[in-house]
């Protein structure tokens, strides 16, 4: 099992097309046959999802996640799962469905990256109210996260934490040329104030 995710990773960097399936395929198959745990379950099963979206067989991948949703009963799975088939739809230029899928992520789970995920489904629906909403939430979850991080962990690991966090962070400001969204302009703001003082404290630092 070791070996077959990244076997399907290179044939696909080398546009191995049937390689590349055929190894995400036996990978998924193993870990769903011996029970490796969720975590390999779920990585073989992502894993093939997206070999099968990159070579364009998006049925495929839909119908691989959707079965694998209604046969898990935990709800954490059930909103990676959402989340990764709200990414397939998006990227067939289905938001409505991927608002859908993200809509049930959330639902089932509150993590940043799902509510991340729904304002940008949002607003390449052109729904700024409703991205809004989800951006606030998303923002202020993720700068949670970070100043915990911040406090748990030493000076010299910031940067890091800030690199994990920062595409939640700067996610207003790459909305500001769509829209004058009174929630997303403030957001954008603090966004902007937030980068200024972490690259002031960093430079500090540094000193």
């Amino acid at each position: 099992f070791g070996v077959l995710i990244p076997m399907s990773s290179c044939y696909s960097q080398i546009h191995n097309v049937d390689a590349s399936i055929k190894y995400a395929q036996e990978a998924y198959e193993v870990a769903d046959r011996y029970d490796l745990g969720e975590d390999k379950n779920i990585s073989a099963m992502t894993n093939y999802a997206n070999i099968l979206l990159s070579s364009g067989k998006e049925k495929e991948a839909l119908d691989l996640l959707n079965s694998v949703r209604y046969n898990k009963a935990d709800d954490e799975v059930k909103a990676l799962i959402c989340n990764s088939i709200s990414y397939i739809y998006a990227e067939q230029g289905k938001f409505d469905k991927a608002i859908e899928f993200s809509q049930s992520a959330v639902s089932l789970s509150n993590e940043t990256i799902y509510f991340h995920n729904l304002a940008v489904n949002y607003s390449n629906a052109k729904d700024y109210i409703k991205a809004g909403n989800a951006l606030k939430k998303s923002w202020e979850l993720a700068v949670g996260d970070m100043r915990t991080m911040f406090l748990q962990n030493r000076e010299d690991d910031y940067g890091h934490i800030w690199d994990k966090y920062k595409e939640f962070i700067k996610l207003p400001v790459s909305f500001l040329w769509q829209t004058d969204n009174a929630e997303i302009l403030k957001y954008a703001y603090n966004s902007l104030l937030m980068t200024k003082s972490i690259q002031l404290a960093t430079s500090l630092r540094f000193r």
